[in-house]
């Protein structure tokens, strides 16, 4: 009989049978991953893998150096645990449960409950950070300070830093985290326990202090326009709570304060000029909570009431010209004036002195029968002021990939940046992917993104959230960035109204690509504010065959480079022509230019004098890096 069992077990064995009875009578397996996920004064929750079996619980065993508690019948893979000591430490142990079978306890963690509250109070405000200060909680490693909307809803807080060793701390806020009026500033104790990582959430909802703060940068007022005896600007987002005042040149003298929204992002104020006198003015907004002022960036326009009066006279055949000199400007434009024949001007001279004399080639032709005036308008460079009665001449401004100096480069944030700088125009650079949609790029390989070998083209708007920008100016201010959509950006602009001006970087996306542009730019109205950049002549043309309004990119060779150049956009409908380089261009070609109906600039034009230069030529615009000319 012995015998035959064993022949019995030995086949069940070979079978696989036994074997396979073994293991089920072990029980459930081993849990696995178990880690604490949140923290408060007198709580904790931990979290483990599930297992997998029908019917199966589990049991947790949470242990100090004195007691021992056990919590059974658990049904989910998780369990917080209430009515424990606050600052203090524990080990946490799970195992499963399946009937009258019990897995193996899992391995040890450390848990850890936060420690006491602590009092906090604000105690000064700079004009981009408030200074805190708190008492001490025993047992606390370091402080994390939070940031919360005040409107927010729930508890969603922002990580604004950590201090250690230290009771105070002078906290760095930025006005693009937040979309509501006022911030909460929360200090929330710590409790650093060795071998064990606290998460983002851990000790945000323990019992800590709010302090209220005004919000540091309001918004940037547009460049404000003067009509009718009265200054207007608008403001993006006007906020409840912040107001705006206007100076006049350097701040010293208040024109008004306490200016409120009107329309929801329109005011105006009353303003008086006096005659012949140039004047800088901003608008600058700023909050008041109890007693902390706190103000944001200015908008600068310059404008002159009256051209100043000019004396004449004769020499030696010569028509000397001098006048007063006005404060702030940088140049005038001397003009002769036919009064009889409709006012015609007949000959017009930049200078940067208060005096300038006509000499006799100057005065070649004109009849000594007529009367003739002279005026000197003043004007500034690169500000975008306007002169009285002067005709002054205004260079646009567009910014290169946004303003990439204060932003990741093709970001939401960069062309935000363009915008509340008063750019007239913001330039993307776009790209077909292989899923049809257009996207936002300048380089084919994703190398702002940390993904060098990572083709642009493979990416669509399904899967943009993958590829976090890393890369670019002050990318540590804008954490959440990604490659907008084509459509992202023009909606964005058509709200700014801004003009737009679109690189297309491959010359061979597809006939349904190039009608998606136009199709975007028509949903918002964008047709006729926008220009879309080519460096190819295959591109141009392609461009302009869908009825987009075209731009070509040339880097010419010499002089006459620069005429060929715009006698072929003149016959080819390129209404835009973009020079790479500057020093071929001068007053003579854009005057040639302007009357071929063709627009001319440079870019990249990134230091004063070039963009001073730009100016004097009186070329249309130039394209820039930098925010210092707007």
């Amino acid at each position: 009989m012995k015998k035959t069992i064993s022949f019995v077990l030995a086949l069940l064995t070979v079978l696989g049978v036994f074997s396979a009875l073994s293991v089920s009578s072990a029980g459930p397996a081993k849990v696995g991953n178990v880690r604490q996920t949140y923290s408060a004064r007198k709580s904790v929750k931990i979290k483990w893998d599930a297992v997998e079996g029908s019917g199966v619980t589990y049991e947790l065993k949470l242990s100090d150096s004195k007691t021992t508690k056990k919590y059974n019948n658990i049904k989910t893979n998780s369990l917080r645990v209430s009515g424990l000591s606050e600052a203090s430490s524990y080990y946490a142990e799970v195992r499963a449960v399946n009937g009258d079978t019990h897995g193996k306890w899992s391995d040890k963690i450390k848990a850890a409950t936060c420690c006491g509250d602590t009092t906090a109070k604000q105690t000064k405000a700079h004009k981009n950070a408030v200074t805190l200060s708190w008492s001490k909680v025993n047992g606390a490693s370091g402080y994390n300070i939070y940031a919360k909307s005040s409107t927010a809803a729930g508890n969603t807080y922002k990580l604004l830093t950590y201090v250690k060793d230290a009771l105070k701390a002078k906290v760095k806020l930025k006005s693009d985290d937040f979309t509501s009026d006022f911030l909460a500033l929360i200090v929330s104790p710590v409790r650093a326990v060795k071998g064990y990582k606290a998460e983002n959430n851990l000790s945000v909802l323990s019992d800590s202090c709010t302090v209220n703060c005004p919000k540091i940068i309001p918004p940037k007022a547009n460049i404000p326009t003067y009509s009718s005896g009265k200054l207007h600007f608008s403001v993006n987002s006007w906020l409840s709570g912040v107001k705006y005042a206007v100076y006049e040149l350097g701040g010293s003298k208040v024109i008004s304060t306490n200016i409120s929204a009107k329309d929801k992002s329109k005011a105006s104020v009353k303003f008086s000029p006096k005659a012949g006198v140039l004047y800088k003015v901003h608008a600058r907004g700023y909050v008041n909570v109890n007693g902390n002022v706190s103000y944001g960036d200015a908008s600068d326009i310059g404008y002159a009431s009256k051209a100043p009066t000019v004396s004449f006279s004769w020499k030696n055949g010569s028509l000397k010209t001098s006048w007063s000199k006005l404060d702030g400007a940088t140049g005038y434009n001397v003009s002769l004036t036919n009064v009889a024949d409709s006012g015609d001007t007949v000959k017009v001279k930049n200078v940067q002195t208060e005096s300038y004399t006509f000499k006799t080639s100057d005065l070649k032709g004109l009849n000594v029968n007529k009367s003739y005036k002279i005026t000197a308008k003043p004007y500034r460079n690169m500000t975008g002021l306007t002169s009285g009665t002067a005709n002054t001449f205004r260079v646009e401004i567009i910014g290169h990939r946004g303003c990439m100096d204060e932003a990741p480069e093709n970001t939401m944030a960069s062309y935000e940046r363009a915008y509340i700088n008063g750019y007239d125009t913001t330039e993307a650079d776009f790209w077909e992917t292989n899923s049809g949609d257009i996207i936002i790029s300048h380089s084919q390989m994703l190398e702002q993104c940390g993904c060098p070998d990572t083709d642009v083209r493979t990416v669509s708007k399904a899967t943009i959230k993958k590829y976090p920008i890393i890369k670019g100016s002050h990318v540590k201010d804008y954490p959440t960035q990604y490659l907008p959509t084509l459509e992202q950006l023009v909606k964005k602009v058509a709200s700014y109204k801004m003009k737009l001006l679109l690189h297309m970087k491959d010359v061979k996306m597809s006939d349904a690509g190039l009608q998606k542009v136009y199709d975007i730019l028509a949903r918002y109205e964008m047709l006729d504010k926008t220009v879309v950049l080519s460096s190819s002549i295959e591109g141009v043309k392609r461009i302009v065959n869908v009825k987009l309004a075209a731009s070509f990119l040339y880097v010419p060779n010499s002089v006459d480079d620069i005429k060929r150049c715009i006698d072929f956009s003149a016959r080819n409908r390129i209404g835009m022509m973009i020079f790479k380089y500057n020093e071929y261009l001068s007053k003579k070609y854009t005057d040639y230019a302007r009357k071929n109906s063709v627009r001319v600039g440079c870019y990249n034009v990134n230091d004063k004098k070039t963009a001073c230069k730009m100016s004097n030529i009186q070329a249309d615009f130039l394209i820039t890096n930098n925010n210092y000319f707007t």
